[in-house]
């Protein structure tokens, strides 16, 4: 362990690393490395008396006995590479913590289970509204693999970008039938399995057979079976570390300034109501009444992508907020649009993971929710 008592400098927190304060514990996100550490929340602090002092200024400021712990804090850092010395900090801005997003729908989920939707107009609405990212979800085998291929191309040349495909087993579809469908369509971004009969992977790479590894890898695309099913839209919401997701810049600032699950969201259930997640028990008629635009323009539908993690009950006081998904679906208290995602089972104030289901049986009957 090193000592920085008579550092002149100024310690800079590099911009690509974010903390974020948390009950007990704090984190810190590095956007470069799409990494996070966990700190306790009493070194939070140093992060903005970094911006006014010296080092030994804080030396100068601390008593005697706290010295050893925040020269570990300043080693930590810089293992971790989050900063450096430097003498002037106004030569170092900070990131704007804004996100902002041409589109009027960013992304769109539709379920399918029994019904057959009209993907033709609702391609067509959803590049009205710049749609780029739309995830299917088929809970029966509605389709052959013939028609879930026609049901793509109606995607093609529009503002939709990408497609992830989430479908049942069929006994009927070879393995070559799913590679052929991913390698056929390259909206398809990614291609689930669920209900299959074991657990495995097979491999696309759109035909080519050259030897370049980079071209190979470049190419690479997984298609992945699964043998829990997936029965219906009450699948999600569950909040786990393993979900957690340190993006680039744009999905970081993006998680905490808006709603991170439903901002810029649409989506039609297998019913064909539209929400803002199928998962939600309010929706804003029929897609075969009402226009996507029109749902989109209501304060309404609007309402819910600005309450982010800072507005929620226990979620405000958790480290984890920046990285963690939301859910508005199921909620610890249904009378309360503010409370706890109801399947996560975190408590920032010791810092433990408990099971979510255990003391909160009002909430999981008021759902309907199988456990």
């Amino acid at each position: 362990m090193s000592s920085y008592i008579d550092c002149d400098s100024y310690f800079l927190v590099f911009a690509d690393c974010i903390p974020t304060r948390g009950a007990k514990n704090s984190t810190i996100c590095d956007l470069t490395r799409t990494t996070l550490e966990v700190f306790p929340s009493s070194f939070y602090p140093f992060f903005e008396i970094f911006k006014q002092s010296t080092v030994k200024e804080i030396y100068n400021d601390l008593e005697l006995e706290s010295h050893i712990e925040f020269t570990k804090f300043l080693d930590f850092l810089l293992e971790k590479e989050y900063g450096m010395f430097v003498d002037d900090l106004e030569l170092f801005p900070e990131l704007e913590k804004r996100w902002e997003s041409p589109e009027l729908i960013n992304n769109a989920i539709v379920d399918v289970r029994l019904r057959k939707h009209d993907f033709g107009g609702i391609f067509d609405q959803l590049n009205s509204l710049g749609c780029i990212y739309v995830q299917l979800r088929c809970f029966e085998s509605l389709y052959t693999i013939k028609e879930l291929s026609d049901v793509i191309k109606l995607a093609e040349n529009k503002s939709i970008q990408s497609i992830e495909l989430i479908i049942k087993y069929h006994a009927s579809f070879t393995d070559q039938d799913y590679v052929d469908l991913y390698n056929d369509h390259v909206l398809i971004s990614s291609l689930f399995v669920h209900s299959a009969p074991e657990n495995k992977v097979l491999i696309a790479d759109f035909g080519y057979k050259g030897e370049d590894q980079i071209l190979k890898q470049e190419i690479h695309r997984e298609i992945h079976f699964y043998t829990t099913p997936i029965t219906g839209a009450s699948h999600c919401g569950i909040i786990d570390a393993k979900y957690f997701s340190i993006g680039d810049v744009q999905s970081f600032m993006h998680n905490i300034s808006y709603n991170s699950c439903l901002n810029k969201k649409i989506s039609i259930d297998e019913e064909g109501l539209i929400k803002n997640c199928p998962s939600m028990i309010h929706d804003f008629g029929s897609i075969d009444d009402i226009v996507l635009r029109d749902v989109v323009d209501a304060e309404s539908f609007r309402r819910v992508w600005g309450i982010n993690k800072d507005l929620i009950n226990v979620c405000q006081s958790c480290e984890f907020r920046a990285v963690c998904t939301d859910c508005r679906a199921y909620i610890e208290s249904p009378d309360d649009f503010l409370s706890k995602p109801l399947k996560c089972g975190y408590n920032p104030n010791d810092g433990t993971w408990t099971d979510w289901t255990v003391g909160r049986q009002h909430a999981i009957a008021h759902y309907g929710i199988d456990i």
